[in-house]
């Protein structure tokens, strides 16, 4: 009986480390000690996944432009930058997730899907942002 409990008790477990869904990909979740965040608090932790990310267009030549790139954290089905939340995040497929962004530069809805895995997640997909239209994203997962 008791190791029937045991084995519920380790499928609950692990099913909620799947449906973490980013937080998963660091493998050993360095972010749980947390990072401090700058600010007026330095006392506030924060968890969760670091990511980078590039909003860029193809020009009629095929080059491609960054229009912006910069960091943020996804834990618990949420989305912040420098402990702000700016939008949430849901795994809609194996390997594709929708963020649902409502602040910020990205403000918009995303769809991303995994198209490398080594050394690094990295996830692209087709956007339309408030401020740059229609254009792509490349997210990575950072392992620092």
């Amino acid at each position: 009986m008791a190791k029937a409990k045991c084995l519920m008790l380790f499928a609950m477990m692990a099913a909620a480390v799947a449906l973490s869904g980013w937080d998963a990909h660091a493998g050993h979740d360095k972010d749980k000690k947390g990072d401090k965040t700058p600010g007026d608090n330095p006392n506030t932790t924060v968890v969760g996944a670091r990511w980078e990310y590039e909003v860029w267009v193809k020009d009629s030549k095929g080059e491609r432009t960054v229009l912006e790139s910069g960091k943020f954290r996804a834990h618990d089905f949420k989305i912040s930058v420098a402990g702000t939340e700016i939008g949430t995040y849901a795994q809609s497929g194996k390997n594709e997730y929708k963020l649902d962004i409502t602040k910020g530069k990205l403000k918009g809805k995303i769809t991303l899907e995994l198209t490398d895995t080594k050394p690094r997640p990295i996830y692209r997909g087709p956007c339309n942002l408030e401020g740059h239209g229609k254009c792509h994203i490349t997210v990575k997962f950072l392992d620092d």
